[in-house]
């Protein structure tokens, strides 16, 4: 069965500079979990394929948080955070938190690691019901290839995996026992520059 999950708003790519990052992903479950027997089953089957589009807006989109690190972009707001990710419609009167966080050329604290690029992208909203993340992440050792020049979050790219790569997502919800958890590989991750019409 493939599942997707869309922005609301119409979006196209564009070669030039754009106030819009589209995101559009692919993959297949791979887990489903729940904090307990009273968190209701994800719509979701181990193997079923799914995909979707997120919209970063550039317009709206934080600065930097640390500009002296070169190697990692951090983008978030304060708290309130800023809603600067379009993706699944939420329900009304939902606090956003979105985040991305871009690695270029960096190197994990892990022992004998290599260098590598990454981006991890959160659409997250918090509400009475609790939480709702859906988290899509790209790591690519620069062994295979380096693929961002900067940590700026205005990147443009299309993955799809790969031995020595690492594409992940998942679809959070939920607070304490009532959380659930859908996890997915990912087999093809884009970010490219775009234009929305409402």
């Amino acid at each position: 069965m493939k599942k997707s999950i869309i922005a609301a708003l119409a979006c196209v790519p564009l070669t030039a500079h754009a106030g819009v990052l589209l995101v559009e992903y692919e993959g297949t479950v791979s887990s489903l979990d729940r904090g307990s027997s009273l968190a209701e089953m994800p719509a979701y089957s181990i193997g079923d394929s799914i995909s979707g589009r997120l919209v970063i807006d550039l317009t709206l989109a934080p600065a930097d948080r640390n500009v002296q690190d070169a190697t990692v972009g951090r983008y978030y707001g304060g708290s309130p955070g800023l809603d600067f990710i379009l993706g699944p419609a939420q329900q009304p009167g939902r606090g956003p938190a979105d985040f991305v966080v871009v690695h270029d050329n960096w190197l994990p604290p892990s022992t004998g690691a290599s260098r590598e690029d990454g981006m991890i992208i959160n659409d997250s909203s918090i509400g009475t019901d609790g939480d709702f993340n859906l988290l899509l992440g790209l790591s690519r050792p620069n062994l295979i290839g380096q693929l961002f020049s900067s940590d700026s979050l205005q990147q443009s790219f299309v993955v799809e995996s790969k031995p020595g790569m690492t594409l992940w997502g998942s679809i959070e919800q939920g607070f304490g026992e009532f959380w659930r958890v859908v996890n997915f590989t990912l087999g093809r991750l884009s970010v490219t520059p775009g234009v929305c019409r409402a």
